[in-house]
């Protein structure tokens, strides 16, 4: 087993077999992740509080209430006896980088506390709260259609892109964790190579994969997979009282109950009220881990298809694309009476996108609340033409053109005010660099105060009733953001059922704005919660970079985007709001998912390359100098031939950055010249003075390790740089090479040096720079 991580500290897991894959995915979250993986362990097995304190207890009594932990270990006893080992080996990786107290059930604990929430269930809460103190037609009127945070996905068919081939691309939208809810990264084994997001503390790529010949990506169906039902008397089968521990404090009893329809998980402050949650999972002892393997194993879009008949809950969109040209959008999970789900075909010259939209009325099998379509044609619009790559893909992501909001522009009174001139030239971006939609936000957020601040909507304002963990859909501003551009379309029924006279507020906003305007751009008052980063997009743009009254941070928006090219793992980018990939995040840029590539050199292609390069005067220790580009060519075919020799092209983020060659010394005669071992590879490098490899040669170096030491034959790599080559030996002592005997070669009086077996397995990859 070996790990390197590249040049942003990605890693790149290899394995002999699954379950070895497995173990290392365990032991390497734990090295980048430790804290969040125990954090989440404690969430699942409802235990936060004896950490946190007091401010746990509101979620340790739903996790019990909830039975999350209970679920998990019934779902871990159902699954196939291999799915069982891949899980289990991930938990031994845990376990032996020092998180002991995890259990064999424990990832799909954490998978379950990622979605329980990621539903409809607290949204019917709230409904409910404006029914019962507003009516029903208050209840619809702010029933807009759909919500305004999701995700975006699409497919390009080949027939549209450069390479021929489909390329699938996206963002999910949530909230904004430190350190955040996916983790990059890459695992490889004989039978399978791939690349992706997945949830710390689950083993394999759920989500978000590229497994060569096959991608996949999801978006939030919206479906109502969950069922709340208020308890009004119906028999409890199961109660018991626990006690919740919290640190500093004594413990907390929670009473837990359960009945037909499922586990008591809400109750009212009043204690009038109290709501039992149905959900596929709870109902099948089930969690959808029988499809975790089929996925990394998946070679096309029937083997994803195939995989996906095993997902339970979330019920997600699905886009898929394979090599052969087929791409799907299909709808995958459990609703209660299993009704078909949509599914679309493509072909080479389709778009399919999905933003947690309506696609068309197979959708209604669903729910009725799908966010807004304004993401989706907004994308839809922007897919025109041909000749896409991953580079015109990420620039889609990051579109910020203000989508949902023409309704207040539309309304905006007839009146000389400056601000009223400004917004009707804007040209509608939210640009971090933009005043106009600074001012625009201004009259939003003021708009939204007053509309919020209506007598009617006094009970409203009231806290949650249903405790601090189902505040954050109880947030009124937030619901008054939401439904606003729908209002704005209704002033007729909003007067009528609420006593708001919108475009009265409208010119109020205007006049208080014009009265104390902003001063500054977007990107000043639009902030990333972590660091401050200036962010373009707005909740209702392509990039959905979540705004929320009264407050100027970011709190919600995409912790990942990522391009899937089916022409090759090399031509695909990703970036994660996190450390040093923030820059390139907020670009829309990305970064490579293989920043690293080899392949054979081609004699007649890459002579006059490597020519230019042996020749210059820095690579006087390479021994070509006097060499023509005929010769040059000549030498490398003459590699080619010899089954002991290898030579191979290092491109960094595709560009050509050096030569990697190796011998094999049992047969070259350099293993004349020193004591050869059994298992020992000789390897020359050469890397070319580019800036395209700058700051990069240590995680290189790991990268090349890595591939050499996948070979269980290699115990031992064998290097002899020219002695007076400083710079080259100056980096083997800092990779930790054990440095030889220096030795008169022919043509050279070299210092051998070399790296072990053991010692890549107790280093790992060599550290950073």
């Amino acid at each position: 087993m070996s790990v390197w991580r590249d040049p942003w500290g990605v890693p790149h897991v290899r394995g002999g077999s699954v379950a070895e894959l497995a173990f290392e995915q365990g032991r390497v979250t734990v090295e980048a992740r430790g804290e969040q993986l125990e954090r989440e362990r404690l969430h699942g097995e409802g235990r936060l509080a004896s950490v946190v304190g007091q401010s746990g207890v509101e979620w340790d009594a739903f996790a019990r209430r909830a039975g999350i932990a209970e679920l998990a270990e019934r779902a871990f006893s159902g699954l196939d006896a291999e799915t069982q080992e891949f899980v289990r080996g991930y938990v031994d990786g845990v376990r032996a980088a020092g998180l002991t107290e995890w259990q064999p059930w424990t990832p799909l604990a954490v998978f379950l506390v990622q979605h329980i929430h990621f539903a409809n269930y607290p949204s019917v809460l709230w409904r409910h709260h404006v029914e019962r103190h507003l009516g029903t037609a208050v209840k619809d009127l702010f029933r807009r259609e759909g919500m305004p945070n999701g995700s975006n996905a699409f497919v390009i068919g080949g027939g549209r892109t450069g390479s021929g081939l489909p390329i699938i691309a996206g963002d999910p939208h949530r909230i904004f964790e430190s350190p955040g809810v996916y983790m990059q990264v890459r695992l490889v084994c004989d039978e399978l190579d791939v690349a992706g997001l997945a949830f710390p503390g689950v083993p394999g790529v759920q989500h978000f994969g590229h497994a060569g010949e096959v991608a996949w990506a999801v978006t939030n169906a919206m479906a109502d997979h969950q069922e709340l039902r208020q308890v009004t008397g119906e028999a409890v089968l199961e109660r018991r009282t626990e006690l919740v521990e919290v640190a500093g404090a004594d413990p907390v009893p929670v009473e837990i109950a359960t009945t037909a329809h499922g586990p008591v998980v809400v109750h009212d402050a009043a204690g009038k009220e109290a709501w039992a949650l149905w959900t596929p999972a709870w109902s099948a002892g089930d969690l959808g881990f029988g499809a975790l393997l089929p996925l990394l194993r998946a070679r096309s879009v029937a083997d994803v298809e195939s995989a996906l008949e095993a997902w339970v809950e979330p019920v997600n969109n699905w886009i898929v694309a394979d090599t052969g040209g087929r791409l799907l959008h299909k709808v995958a999970g459990r609703m209660a009476g299993d009704p078909p789900l949509p599914r679309i075909e493509g072909g080479p010259d389709d778009v399919l996108v999905t933003a947690n939209d309506r696609r068309d009325d197979s959708f209604a099998v669903l729910t009725e609340d799908f966010a807004a379509p304004f993401r989706r044609d907004r994308i839809t619009e922007l897919l025109a033409g041909d000749g896409w790559d991953a580079t015109r893909a990420a620039e889609v992501l990051t579109d910020d053109l203000q989508l949902a909001w023409r309704s207040l522009l539309d309304a905006l009174p007839d009146s000389s005010s400056p601000v009223v001139a400004r917004l009707r030239a804007w040209d509608g971006r939210m640009a971090a660099d933009s005043t106009e939609a600074a001012l625009f936000a201004a009259v939003r957020a003021r708009l939204v105060e007053l509309v919020c601040a209506s007598p009617a909507l006094a009970p409203l304002r009231e806290p949650c009733p249903y405790g601090v963990l189902h505040a954050p859909w109880f947030h009124l501003g937030v619901r008054v953001a939401t439904a606003l551009p729908h209002l704005l379309r209704r002033p007729d029924d909003v007067r009528r059922l609420l006593d708001v006279d919108l475009p009265a507020l409208l010119a109020t906003a205007v006049d208080d704005v014009a009265g104390d305007p902003p001063s500054g751009t977007w990107g000043e008052r639009h902030r990333f919660v972590h660091d401050g980063t200036p962010l373009s997009g707005d909740t209702d743009c392509v990039a959905a970079t979540g705004w929320a009254p009264g407050s100027e941070l970011v709190a919600r928006g995409p912790v990942a985007r990522y391009v899937w090219d089916l022409a090759g793992r090399s031509r695909s980018r990703w970036a994660m709001p996190e450390a040093s990939q923030v820059p390139v995040w907020a670009a829309g840029t990305l970064l490579p998912v293989e920043p690293f590539t080899l392949a054979p050199v081609d004699p007649a292609r890459d002579a006059e390359l490597i020519h230019r390069w042996v020749t210059a005067p820095r690579a006087e220790f390479w021994g070509m100098a006097e060499r023509t580009p005929a010769e040059v060519g000549e030498i490398y075919a003459y590699i080619a031939d010899q089954p002991h020799l290898s030579a191979s092209l290092v491109r960094s983020d595709g560009v050509p950055i050096g030569i990697f060659q190796t011998y094999d010394p049992a047969v070259d005669e350099i293993g004349e010249f020193y004591q050869r071992r059994p298992g020992d590879l000789g390897v020359h490098l050469f890397l070319a003075d580019d800036a395209a490899r700058a700051g990069q040669t240590p995680a290189l170096m790991a990268f090349l390790m890595a591939g050499v030491f996948t070979d269980p034959q290699v115990n031992r790599v064998v290097l002899e740089p020219d002695v007076a080559n400083d710079r080259s030996i100056a980096l083997l002592r800092r990779l930790g090479a054990t440095l030889g005997p220096v030795v008169q070669l022919p043509g050279k009086q070299a210092q051998f040096a070399f790296l072990t077996r053991d010692w890549w397995l107790s280093a790992g990859a060599p550290p950073r720079r």
